[in-house]
């Protein structure tokens, strides 16, 4: 059994790509598995109301795809509890549903889950009732889940429950009408991945947008839902929307980003339409706070955001770029990311924050903070930081939440 909790990580799907991670979809339409003699007893007396909180059946899903449960069964007066953890069927990564049955201790807000080496996973409470689950695994980066309490001890309720399929998310398709380039006068339907928050009323809202294809790396219609990064904007109490540009994941139209005979400038243009769709559609939602609206992106996401809010200045409150850039520094069309921040830098109104790594196999932090005195110079405000020692692959930075998440967290408060 140890050995298939190795596979978790695998099984979220994260590859490690020029500019871009992402999660089957297929995984999240899994099931997990639970024993049939499922029981859960009161919280002993003796434990504190924090350590009680944890008892109960918890549902949720591994960074966006790999589903998972956790069944605190008992606690008992010295801070341990007997658990039941459980993983669904991932057929394309050969993880088969199951489950084990242990002694977990909780101490300091966390319980952990046993383990004589590796993977390490724990589970702690959020301030919203929500179950976030942490899976580190080596140099790799650690993996998140968001699960939710089934408000129920009855057994047959709990093992209905984890029969249905794990989807915490739904789908839209948000119309976008061209006005630039080759698709001009025509009219798309762009594929989009939404979290709500599951209280009533109007809430901040982070619309990820994702990076390129790289050299032919990621396939076109690869479907891009977030992971970590969505994880843990959406613990924060943000509605969380993952949208495809045209030509990518299952969007309408052309990808005319990978297409060498637009511009660089008509590309910028297409996408910055595409988002300004979303916009428009997100403003539009009952369960949106319309004055925290925040635009964030890794690779060519980040440069996008960046020059979202120069074109749209007033249409946001706030721009995390992680890892911005439209050509990596060694292109000879890298000119064009001076030339992007700097008209944002001019236009823009909402302080930023950039995050960029070392180890970046595509932009060095001479290079980043060269683009941030452009941005700068032209009158642009906000923060660069440089994160350092990452392994692997810097571009990666979005996914190594722990290396982000307080100046993130603190800059998001800022507004």
């Amino acid at each position: 059994m140890k050995r298939a909790r190795k596979l978790i990580l695998i099984a979220c799907g994260i590859v490690v790509l020029c500019v871009v991670a992402f999660w089957l979809s297929a995984s999240s339409r899994s099931l997990t598995a639970l024993p049939d003699d499922v029981s859960i007893a009161p919280a002993s007396s003796a434990v504190t109301p924090d350590v009680a909180a944890f008892s109960g059946a918890w549902l949720g899903v591994w960074c966006g795809g790999p589903p998972t449960a956790l069944i605190v069964e008992e606690i008992h007066s010295n801070n341990t509890a007997e658990v039941i953890y459980s993983w669904g069927n991932v057929p394309d990564r050969k993880l088969k549903a199951d489950w084990e049955r242990e002694t977990a201790p909780i101490s300091n807000g966390k319980l952990k889950l046993s383990s004589d080496d590796e993977p390490n996973i724990e589970f702690s409470i959020e301030p919203d009732g929500t179950l976030l689950g942490r899976y580190e695994l080596g140099d790799d980066p650690p993996a998140f889940a968001e699960l939710h309490r089934i408000p129920t001890t009855n057994v047959t309720a709990i093992l209905a429950a984890a029969k249905k399929p794990a989807v915490f998310y739904e789908e839209t398709r948000v119309p976008t009408h061209s006005r630039v380039g080759p698709t001009k006068d025509k009219s798309y339907g762009l594929q989009t991945t939404i979290y709500r928050q599951a209280s009533a009323g109007r809430h901040p809202v982070v619309i990820f947008n994702h990076g390129s294809t790289g050299p032919g790396i990621v396939p076109a219609n690869m479907v891009f839902r977030g992971g970590n990064e969505e994880t843990f904007f959406h613990s924060l109490g943000y509605v969380v929307v993952v949208p495809m540009r045209k030509g990518r994941g299952d969007s309408d139209g052309p990808n005319l980003e990978e297409d060498n005979s637009v511009s660089p400038a008509v590309q910028l243009d297409s996408a910055i339409e595409d988002l300004q769709a979303v916009v428009t559609y997100v403003r539009q939602r009952p369960d949106v706070d319309t004055n925290k609206i925040v635009v964030a992106g890794v690779s060519r996401g980040g440069l996008l955001s960046v020059a979202y809010a120069g074109r749209y200045p007033t249409n946001v409150a706030g721009v995390i770029n992680f890892s911005g850039g439209w050509f990596g520094e060694r292109m000879p069309t890298a000119d064009f990311n001076f030339e992007s921040f700097r008209n944002a830098g001019h236009d823009a109104r909402v302080p930023m924050l950039w995050l960029y790594a070392d180890r970046d196999s595509f932009f060095s932090l001479k290079f980043d903070e060269r683009e941030f005195s452009t941005f700068r110079e032209a009158g642009g405000r906000g923060e660069l930081v440089e994160v350092r020692d990452i392994p692997g692959e810097g571009h990666l930075l979005f996914l190594w939440v722990d290396r982000w998440r307080d100046k993130v967290t603190s800059y998001l408060k800022s507004f």
